[in-house]
């Protein structure tokens, strides 16, 4: 979220394209390793619908519990080990 952030403030709107480079960039400077095997076009597709999740959110009242709560639906559950 910060490079997005970011990159929303140097380039502003009407740059999608650019700011999605710009983030990219980041991803693959901080997780060389995942870059190696999630491609622009799937990170692209990633960032997509996470925005969409994220304007979903946006749409009500965000609060701390709406947004934990949203977290908790989209993370898998753990498988209990006991």
């Amino acid at each position: 979220m910060q490079a997005v952030a970011e990159a929303e403030r140097c380039l502003g709107s009407k740059t999608g394209q650019m700011k999605l480079s710009a983030v990219y960039s980041t991803f693959v400077k901080t997780f060389p390793w995942l870059a190696k095997i999630i491609s622009f076009d799937l990170f692209a597709d990633l960032v997509d619908e996470a925005l969409e999740n994220l304007a979903e959110i946006l749409q009500g009242p965000v609060t701390k519990e709406n947004v934990e709560e949203y977290l908790h639906m989209n993370t898998p559950e753990k498988e209990n080990t006991e």
